[in-house]
């Protein structure tokens, strides 16, 4: 009886034998959390597939077909093969006015799948419409800009007013943005710009953490940058603090 209390290899055997019953639940909760995990990853490609991916409006094609002929050689022969070709010619400009009904829009939204809806709640319907419409009314504001000729300092991209940007802070607080601040930046302007976002959620996320896709700045800094932003955005490119 004493040689069996003292075994080594018994406890061990009991030692593996427990480890072995314990490996049972924890096999079944990871068994559970893989099947959520791919359940959520399917959830989120659908959701995805019908809003996130990229939407492309294409504007008129001229097709204009020709002949191509191609020589080959057979034997001491040469033969010539003739096949139809389609050369396509976009427009060197395109101008597209859109307009959206916000109610149909906002119908469409809510309905069920079988009535040919995409069944959104309410709620965020609601706000998708808001957005929607932000968004094209600054694209037309933004093409209005671009249009006049006397402006030679316009910017075509948030790249560009992310450098005015990026010029005020380094002059005005000396704050010079790293590289991850920087893509934050660009950002939170392409948001903006396109009306995703309003001033005052500007604000909000120029104080945020770099993590989380804000700059990190202090409550007056974000409040100063808010404002020089609206005013370029309203008077154009303001490079007067270099003089």
């Amino acid at each position: 009886m004493q040689n069996i209390k003292s075994s080594l290899s018994l406890k061990l055997f009991v030692i593996g034998f427990l480890i072995a019953i314990l490996m049972i639940p924890i096999g079944m909760i990871a068994f559970l959390t893989n099947d959520r995990e791919s359940h959520q990853d399917e959830a989120f490609r659908e959701v995805s597939g019908k809003w996130g991916n990229e939407q492309t409006i294409m504007g008129p094609i001229l097709s204009i077909p020709y002949k191509d002929k191609v020589e080959r050689t057979i034997g001491e022969g040469t033969v010539i093969d003739e096949t139809i070709r389609y050369a396509h010619f976009l427009p060197e400009a395109l101008d597209i006015k859109g307009k959206i009904d916000r109610g149909d829009l906002l119908q469409s939204l809510v309905l069920s799948k079988e009535r040919g809806g995409v069944e959104v709640p309410e709620k965020d319907a609601r706000h998708m419409v808001a957005v929607a419409s932000r968004m094209i009314e600054h694209s037309d504001d933004i093409r209005r800009y671009r249009a006049r000729k006397d402006n030679n300092n316009i910017f075509f991209n948030q790249h560009k007013l992310a450098e005015r940007l990026t010029e005020h802070l380094t002059h005005t607080y000396r704050i010079k943005l790293d590289k991850e601040r920087t893509a934050n930046l660009v950002e939170i302007i392409a948001d903006r710009v396109t009306g995703v976002i309003e001033e005052s959620d500007l604000n909000e996320r120029l104080m945020k953490g770099v993590r989380s896709g804000g700059l990190a700045l202090s409550e007056g800094e974000a409040d100063d940058l808010t404002r020089y932003f609206e005013k370029v955005i309203a008077q154009g490119v303001d490079v007067s603090y270099k003089n």
